[in-house]
């Protein structure tokens, strides 16, 4: 014990000052912090309160309507909005743009637009709508637009007028009245005509020719001649089938070199028809193009839709004849005509009258128009795709433009004919339509859809 004890006694002696101090102070208590007294604030009054709950709700819904909903369309847009809506098959939201004054019930509104038929109001789509003018006159207005329809075949330009008026702060669209002419017969019974092929052949034993065992009816090719537009050549003419069978004809026609080579080839087009009746004659174009892309890889109409647009056919070597070739096959299929009446032709502009005496919807109608020079050859073909389809017994009035003549140059080349006329006799049709030494020869057809279950 006192060995230990001098030993603490000597350490502590040895100590530096810095280190007693160290020692000192590590052992020295922390003082104790007072703690923080938090005192609450005055309540606010109530209605201080609610009255800023009330305008944060306020903002809020505000700014979700503006954003939503944004401003109150006007009465263009309104427009706008009713075809947008229809384009997209939104047939309810179109409806709802009607004015609910006028406007018929949803079902009933349905039914209209389920008998509407034809190219543009089953196969086309809105491309571009314009709004030509707006007049407002206090709470009514009348808006004129320009509807642009897309179609295979072709574009369409539709201006109509559509009259407006404003209930509550919002416009609506007035609904057109539905005009519809009633047939005079009520209830119609037709006669149709089906087609047998047995062949020519007799019940012999001898061996007969091949070519009178097909069902291949005989064609013949009455006239025909190259022309030329602003930047395409095209063969027109007409054929006429001689058979007793009707015929689905194919006409085809190729440009040749100085050498008899084949500069280039195609079928004809729109502006053919080809179901043909016995005995009917019947005008066909063939138009040369070129391949879209195939010379410019950059040229933008290869990529681009535009059934309007073509490329020039470009040759190396110059054009010095053409052929024509018809061949046709036995149908039964889309034999039927339509009926014209009220013709009206002045200088290129042709309209008139289009009956339906079928007992079905001619889903789209069409028609051949040849231009005939004096010596009752085809000069020019247009081919014509009404708008709208026609319901059975019920007429529709058209107006189109023709392509003038003065745009038309004949290309003098001599030219082949390819047939199946067998040396028989072709005959030519009466014109349609006479006027001041022209005439017009209109051949008319028709697409019908056929709904299979």
């Amino acid at each position: 014990a006192f060995t230990s004890g001098r030993t603490r006694a000597i350490q502590r002696s040895v100590l530096r000052p810095v280190d007693r101090l160290t020692e000192v102070r590590a052992f020295e208590p922390r003082p104790r912090r007072r703690p923080t007294v938090l005192r609450r604030p005055a309540p606010l009054p109530r209605w201080v309160v609610a009255g800023v709950v009330a305008v944060v709700s306020t903002a809020c819904a505000a700014g979700i309507a503006l954003t939503l909903l944004g401003p109150e369309p006007s009465a263009g847009e309104r427009v706008l909005e009713y075809y947008d809506d229809l384009d997209f098959r939104r047939y309810e939201a179109a409806w709802a743009q009607l004015d609910p004054h006028n406007r018929p019930e949803l079902d009933r509104y349905l039914l209209i637009l389920s008998v509407n038929d034809g190219l543009v109001e089953g196969y086309a789509k809105l491309e571009q709508l314009t709004i030509d003018g707006v007049e407002i006159l206090g709470d009514i207005g009348r808006v004129d637009v320009t509807l642009h329809y897309l179609t295979s075949l072709e574009t369409y330009r539709v201006s109509r007028s559509h009259d407006v008026v404003r209930r509550d702060g919002r416009w609506f669209l007035v609904a057109d009245p539905v005009v519809e002419s009633l047939p005079a017969n009520q209830f119609l019974r037709q006669q149709t005509v089906d087609y047998l092929d047995l062949g020519r052949r007799d019940q012999t034993r001898v061996e007969v020719d091949y070519n009178e065992i097909l069902d291949r009816p005989n064609v013949s090719i009455l006239d025909s001649r190259l022309v030329r537009t602003a930047a395409q050549w095209h063969i027109v003419g007409q054929v006429t089938n001689i058979d007793v069978d009707p015929a689905d004809i194919t006409v085809a026609g190729w440009l040749e070199g100085p050498d008899g080579e084949r500069l280039a080839a195609y079928d004809g087009g729109l502006a053919t028809v080809h179901k043909v009746r016995p005995g009917e004659t019947v005008p066909f174009r063939i138009d040369f193009e070129g391949i879209a892309g195939a010379e410019d890889n950059a040229d933008p109409s290869a990529g681009d839709f535009d059934p309007e647009s073509f490329t020039q056919l470009q040759l190396d070597r110059p054009i010095a004849g053409y052929a024509v070739s018809a061949k046709a096959l036995v149908t039964g299929r889309d034999l039927d005509r339509l009926a014209l009446s009220e013709l009206r032709w002045d200088d290129d502009e042709l309209a008139g009258t289009v009956h339906n005496p079928l007992v079905v919807s001619a889903t789209i109608p069409m028609l051949s128009v040849a231009r005939l020079d004096s010596s009752g050859e085809v000069a020019w073909v247009d081919g014509v795709v009404l708008p709208d389809g026609i319901r059975p017994q019920r007429s529709t009035t058209f107006s189109t433009s023709l392509t003038p003549l003065a745009e038309i140059s004949t290309v003098e080349v001599p030219g082949r004919h390819l047939d199946t006329a067998g040396g028989r006799p072709a005959f030519a049709a009466a014109p349609t339509f006479e006027s001041d030494g022209s005439a017009l020869r209109i051949v008319t057809r028709t697409f019908i859809r056929e709904f299979r279950p």
